[in-house]
């Protein structure tokens, strides 16, 4: 008996341990949107308590949580974690903004073949990384290449127009076309078209310095998808004459088969090879040149342009921007493209502005700073969010207001239950808690961001970006941008704007704002205020275009 007993207690005790285990399981998962392995990096968990939160507030699920409130929750367990020791480096806002950022591209977005000798690193479809981005600029792609000291490029042609800049180093390039080959000196800051179907290769011709190439592709054939043709290569890549039968070939070359397969099985090296120093001379030398033009564009002086030989078109002390455009170089003409070039000193920033019709595809080639940028499709996508969330909220019973969140009540005539507006707990909407109410949807009106359900507002969206170099982002037309520097290096920024012709760039701040061209009275009808108190905010900042920026003014003078 007394053994049953001591059975029983036993079995009695598992069972309750075994329920605590499963209820602190459960509060975990349940409670705390950041739930994840303790060793576990603490930065990608904080990310994949994002992505949970976006799930969970998709319109119609059972377990709706504002997303608001759920991403606020993962960034206090993160910040928690960090106190303790978890992580030394904090997630700013920019940062977790940056992470799923339509505009914005960084290194884990780019498509990289890598070698030893160098690579080439080529984002993809602007449309495949966002819907926003699905107009002109998907007619064209982006890519860097790099090339190690005394490195060879093997030759190749692709079926896309061409647009290089060099960001870094010195290299020579070698076009063949059916009458002749031309070779070019190519130095920071030059800009090349190498027209489709060219046939080019290329020598990083510095000992010290990589050769890093900016290009702007533009495929011919199919919208946003272009590929490299090589006619010379082995395994990795393999010749496009390989392709072809042994007759064929024989046919062709008239020489035997064997002799033609060891031609093209001798190069053993990937695109990018390495070069002897005798060799990078030979290539440098100008009799090697082929003599005379074969350009479209006329002589080699007209082949190439440098941005940094053009006078500026914007400078000041805060920063400088210059520029070349189709009339100055006449090879960007019928692609309509212009590339620029802007520097910002340390702690300075661009005015705020927007181009008329150009899409700004910038890459940071140098230094650290901040993009702000406003933009109407992601207002609307949370709005459409937000409504979405509402429209099943009379079921679910859960309501958010801005600013608040919503707690839900299924029933009326339970403790706490409300009956329409006006009585104890009604909801407010905006500025604080709201208390959704399962039967309110008919009689009571809500106040959510946006004013009445069913009513559009037009509202914009803050994107926001850590900028450093290589990350690369895309300004859609219409939409107002600026460009801060850190306060420790200058923000250099390379652009090549698509659309250019008659394109306009519109300031917004600082001297010649657009605003201030208004007359008395429409600025007065606009602004709703006095023109005198309009015209002292307009016209307080003389600068033009680069000012100083929000760290760099005066303490106590910032916003005067």
């Amino acid at each position: 008996m007394a053994n049953m007993i001591k059975s029983l207690a036993f079995f009695l005790l598992l069972s309750v341990l075994l329920v605590s285990v499963s209820s602190l399981a459960y509060n975990s998962n349940h409670h705390d949107p950041s739930h994840g392995g303790q060793g576990q990096d603490p930065k990608k968990e904080y990310s994949e308590c994002r992505k949970k939160c976006q799930r969970e507030s998709e319109p119609g699920r059972r377990e709706h949580q504002p997303q608001d409130d759920c991403e606020r929750q993962c960034k206090e367990q993160y910040e928690e974690r960090q106190e303790k020791g978890g992580d030394s480096n904090p997630i700013t806002e920019g940062e977790s903004q940056q992470d799923n950022n339509p505009y914005v591209f960084e290194d884990r977005h780019f498509q990289t073949i890598s070698t030893q000798h160098g690579r080439l690193r080529v984002l993809p479809k602007f449309s495949d990384h966002s819907k926003h981005l699905r107009g002109l600029v998907s007619a064209f792609r982006f890519a860097f290449l790099e090339a190690n000291p005394q490195t060879f490029v093997l030759p190749q042609h692709i079926d896309a127009e061409l647009i290089l800049v060099v960001v870094q180093g010195r290299g020579r390039i070698s076009l063949l076309r059916p009458d002749g080959r031309q070779s070019v000196n190519l130095n920071q800051g030059d800009i090349l078209r190498v027209p489709a179907g060219t046939t080019a290769y290329l020598i990083n011709r510095d000992n010290k310095e990589k050769l890093v190439i900016a290009k702007l592709v533009q495929p011919i054939s199919t919208p946003g998808e272009f590929e490299p043709f090589f006619g010379v290569g082995a395994k990795n890549p393999q010749s496009f004459l390989r392709a072809f039968s042994a007759e064929i070939l024989e046919a062709a070359f008239k020489a035997k088969s064997d002799r033609i397969s060891r031609l093209l099985d001798q190069q053993q090296g990937e695109f990018v090879v390495k070069a002897s120093e005798e060799q990078i001379r030979a290539l440098s030398r100008k009799d090697e040149e082929g003599g005379k033009s074969i350009w479209p564009f006329g002589g080699e002086s007209k082949n190439k342009i440098n941005l940094f030989d053009q006078r500026p078109v914007q400078s000041n002390e805060f920063g400088e921007l210059r520029e070349v455009n189709p009339s100055d170089f006449r090879p960007l003409e019928d692609l309509d493209v212009s590339v620029s070039f802007a520097n910002i000193t340390q702690g300075g920033m661009s005015t705020i502005f927007f181009n008329s019709k150009s899409i700004k595809i910038s890459v940071v080639t140098n230094g650290e700073g901040e993009l702000q940028m406003a933009c109407p499709h992601l207002a609307q996508e949370s709005q459409q969010g937000r409504g979405g969330s509402q429209e099943g909220q009379g079921q679910e019973g859960s309501q958010e207001g801005q600013g608040g969140r919503g707690r839900s009540q299924e029933g009326q005539g339970q403790e706490g239950s409300q009956e329409g507006q006006g009585q104890e707990g009604s909801q407010e909407g905006q500025g604080g808690r709201g208390r959704s109410q399962e039967g309110q949807g008919q009689e009571g009106s809500q106040e959510g961001q946006g004013g009445s359900q069913g009513q559009v507002t037009q509202s914009y969206e803050r994107v926001q970006a850590r900028l450093r170099q290589g990350v690369v982002f895309v300004t859609p037309p219409g939409h107002p941008l600026t460009l801060v520097a850190s306060n420790n290096k200058n923000l250099e920024v390379l652009c090549f704007e698509i659309n250019t012709r008659n394109n306009e760039r519109t300031p917004l701040a600082g001297k010649n704002n657009i605003f201030d061209q208004m007359e008395r009275v429409a600025k007065e009808l606009a602004f709703n205020r006095p023109s005198k108190e309009v015209d002292e905010i307009l016209r307080a900042n003389n600068k033009e275009w680069f000012f100083k920026g929000p760290n760099q003014q005066e303490q106590g003078r910032a916003f005067e």
